[in-house]
């Protein structure tokens, strides 16, 4: 079998060969590459170890012209350009590879003095090879920096048109970048500035009974219903991609920099952006749910970005995290707690505790009959809604976005109804993922949940 550094001199051999012919690119498939070293097709194939070696290879203007759905597959296509970026790692990097979110930074060669500067352009395509998020996930960095998009936001280059960043952010003391997401998502708008803003251009845009003047007021008082409307509005319209930033000063002077270039006429908000409304006249005019620095003139180089280019290419595989990984769901409860709530909290059930308890590394989702699929740490409200045949269908498409970031799934269907196990079935099943069920009555075979566990995580490592 063909190893890493085989596809790795390789590479280099047609980087040479096209710069000695004088071009200014190449388009290098996969497939192609693969079948140059040999062993593909063939049961033994490295396919996997093949794109990586290609993804790590990429620099600053490179382009991923195809990709399969899992990032790792024979129609992967980049178009490299020539000749190499200077100051950037070797075309053969014999690093081995980056950090996934979470872990830290690898040590990185320091940088030159010079650096091409990059514009929105180059943001948007660098965190696109990145995972989405929609809530907590103790799968997030500890300390970082995060990217919210917008449903109906877009920006367009390279021809098509891609989803818009309209927020950027990120923390002051350390380790508590997960507290931040949850303050995004929690019911208080005096622990979040971006709470606030959606705050203000709900409260003006839907003639709330609120006080907008109040809502935006640093911790002044707030209102149980706007609160409401404000988690439902962001937990329906926003996801977020983030990056492990480790460092207060690196933290906030990367933020300053990503706002400033993000803050362009290029990139301009939909007619109906809710935006328009924010109380703050800087989030207007920007088009971003951000008022700090914009209009700060901070420019934003290559090297600041070096963080970027590290884990971005792990994006490609599911969530960031190495082959193999697992989501661990079940269906929600009948009784609820009132209010808002982590989503294990929320029900009051045994059975989705017992499963919780038993989930050891993997991530663990909730089968929700209003929300979908919902991260266990994700603060929802409480809620009276029944999963039948045509709540099911209206929640296709969401469970299939959800589970899609999974090499498989796991569904304890014990005290659920046939609709929720269908349902994820389904949608596993068009997103050719392998979907193990198990569990009957109540909490049978709940027992047998670790094992299930390490058979799955085994089998999605050999796929």
């Amino acid at each position: 079998m063909p190893s890493a550094e085989e596809f790795k001199r390789m590479m280099a051999n047609i980087l040479k060969k096209a710069l000695e012919e004088g071009r200014d690119h190449i388009d290098i498939n996969s497939g192609d590459l693969h079948r140059r070293v040999g062993g593909y097709p063939g049961p033994n194939h490295r396919m996997v170890v093949c794109c990586q070696v290609m993804y790590d290879t990429r620099r600053i203007g490179d382009e991923i012209l195809s990709a399969p759905p899992k990032g790792r597959g024979a129609s992967l296509t980049i178009r490299y350009r020539l000749p190499r970026n200077e100051g950037k790692p070797s075309a053969v990097p014999n690093q081995a590879p980056g950090p996934f979110i979470g872990q830290p930074s690898r040590v990185v060669k320091p940088p030159p003095t010079s650096s091409p500067r990059l514009d929105w352009r180059d943001i948007h395509r660098a965190l696109e090879e990145l995972p989405k998020h929609s809530g907590y996930s103790h799968n997030l960095p500890d300390n970082g920096i995060y990217f919210f998009y917008e449903k109906g936001e877009t920006c367009c280059f390279d021809g098509v048109p891609h989803d818009r960043i309209v927020r950027v952010g990120t923390h002051r003391e350390e380790n508590r970048f997960k507290d931040r997401i949850l303050n995004h998502y929690g019911n208080n708008k005096n622990a979040s500035v971006f709470r606030k803003h959606v705050g203000t251009a709900l409260i003006q845009r839907d003639k709330l009974d609120f006080d907008v003047k109040l809502w935006h007021t640093q911790d002044g008082p707030t209102d149980e219903n706007v609160e409401s409307r404000v988690s439902n509005f962001i937990r329906e319209n926003f996801y977020f991609r983030c990056i492990p930033v480790e460092g207060k000063d690196r933290r906030l002077d990367l933020e300053e920099k990503f706002i400033a270039t993000l803050c362009t006429k290029d990139l301009q908000p939909s007619d109906n952006w809710l935006g328009r409304f924010a109380y703050s006249k800087k989030v207007r005019e920007a088009g971003i749910w951000n008022s700090q620095h914009v209009g700060s003139n901070k420019i934003l180089l290559a090297n600041d970005v070096q963080c970027l280019l590290e884990i971005a290419p792990r994006g490609a595989l599911s969530n960031g995290t190495p082959a193999g990984r697992i989501l661990l769901a079940t269906a929600c409860g009948a009784n609820k707690h009132p209010g808002a709530h982590r989503a294990v909290e929320l029900y009051q059930s045994a059975r989705i505790k017992a499963i919780y308890n038993r989930r050891g590394d993997c991530d663990m989702a909730i089968l929700s009959a209003k929300y979908g699929l919902v991260d266990s740490e994700t603060v929802i409200e409480s809620y009276d809604q029944i999963m039948d045949q045509e709540r099911a269908r209206a929640l296709l498409q969401q469970v299939r976005e959800y589970v899609r970031r999974y090499d498989a799934v796991i569904f304890f269907k014990g005290g659920s109804r046939s609709e929720y196990h269908n349902l994820i079935s389904t949608a596993c099943r068009m997103e050719n993922i392998p979907c193990i069920l198990f569990g009957f009555m109540y909490m049978g075979e709940i027992g047998r949940t670790e094992d299930i566990i390490r058979e799955a995580m085994a089998r999605a490592a050999q796929r």
